[in-house]
């Protein structure tokens, strides 16, 4: 028999993407706007980063905790980007920032602390916290307040047995970008037997001139921070699967432990392009950004003139859209993705996944011409319905 842990529901992003494979391998032309994947080439430097290491013969296992100059350069990176206080001893390098926040999660959560976590939010939170046998308080925000919370919110949720609180700004699924004065007003209230996870893997993904405020910024919180961060939106590298935990050096200890008792360490092969990417990081990143953002403007307005005015969201590459936008009167999410699939070829993740029934979320990371094609899909369908 199966331990109980094994029964954790599959991530819905995941799921969704292994069904459009699915329909590509049958000759099907699918609309995919589920995957949150930059559909953009690698900068040359990137590539040559790894091609140079594959000729220096650089391929033996690397140090658990990243080679000693990649987590220099990182650190010196967010630095830079986001007005942090990182040395080399505050960084780990590891799989993605998804397993970041995993080997965080399994340092801190034990049996029935709880971490707070605001809805919509990323799909994984709540089944990496349920794998640790912790608990899940989520505060749901909404969409007429710009899908933020208030300090009040916050305050209320933390308790005694609260251990964790996520914060993940810019948000995922719905583009919502906290400033500083609104960070600081949340980190105020966060008691202090609490420790604050940032999820910022899409700091480098804000528009239209929008600055960047990472919870690494406030000194009096440092010794109780960890700010996660990531090579695939940044970079558009999400293949090389490699990203950043930020934190006090005595917590990138227990997390080095960890991890080399799980993977051993990010692939190597993956490291060396990363130092390549952080090396040339100002124009990688802005060629990224302004990529993202001319696709943004052209999906959200191409959504506003077949349907109905919608915000262009502040970050990431995501808009988050109630079903009635589309004239729909049930709030059945999943009902419609699995229909639009089936029916329409057209990709969307219910916002169910995301712990807010009757949204979906559309990723905008595809080329120009994917985007207005899928538009034009999604006009022919709801006029045939």
């Amino acid at each position: 028999m199966l331990a109980s842990r094994t029964h954790i529901a599959a991530s819905a992003t995941a799921m969704v993407h292994g069904l459009v494979q699915d329909l590509k391998r049958q000759g099907h032309t699918v609309y995919n706007l589920s995957i949150g994947e930059p559909n953009l080439p690698n900068a040359p430097e990137i590539q040559n980063g790894a091609l140079e290491a594959i000729e220096r013969n650089q391929n033996a296992y690397p140090p658990s905790p990243g080679f000693e100059e990649v987590r220099e350069t990182a650190a010196a990176w967010v630095n830079r980007t986001c007005g942090t206080r990182f040395a080399a001893s505050n960084t780990l390098v590891t799989a993605g920032g998804k397993f970041g926040i995993f080997l965080s999660l399994q340092a801190l959560v034990e049996a029935g602390d709880e971490v707070v976590l605001v809805a919509p939010h990323w799909v994984s939170y709540p089944s990496m916290i349920q794998l640790f046998d912790g608990k899940a308080r989520v505060i749901q925000s909404h969409m007429e307040k710009g899908w933020k919370i208030s300090p009040e919110e916050l305050a209320a949720a933390c308790g005694p047995t609260t251990k964790v609180v996520i914060l993940n700004n810019a948000c995922n699924p719905t583009g919502s970008l906290y400033t500083r004065e609104e960070l600081a007003a949340l980190l105020a209230v966060v008691p202090p037997h609490c420790w604050i996870l940032a999820d910022e893997v899409y700091s480098g993904l804000c528009y239209d001139g929008r600055p960047y405020a990472s919870c690494g910024q406030f000194e009096e919180y440092a010794d109780r921070s960890i700010v996660i961060q990531s090579c695939s939106k940044n970079f558009g590298m999400t293949g090389w699967r490699l990203g950043f935990v930020f934190a006090p050096a005595s917590f990138i200890e227990v997390l080095i432990k960890l991890q080399g008792q799980s993977i051993t360490s990010a692939s190597g092969l993956s490291q060396w392009a990363a130092l390549a990417a952080l090396q040339n990081a100002e124009h990688i990143q802005r060629s990224v950004r302004e990529a993202l953002e001319e696709r943004r403007n052209i999906f959200i307005e191409g959504l506003s003139a077949r349907f109905s005015p919608f915000p262009k969201p502040a970050a990431t590459l995501y808009c988050f859209l109630p079903l009635s936008y589309f004239g729909v009167s049930h709030q059945d999410d999943i009902r419609f993705c699995k229909e639009l699939l089936e029916q329409a070829h057209i990709a969307l993740v219910p916002g169910t996944a995301f712990g807010s029934p009757g949204f979906v979320r559309c990723a905008f990371g595809e080329t120009p011409e994917h985007l207005v094609a899928c538009l034009d899909k999604l006009q022919e369908y709801f006029k045939k319905s």
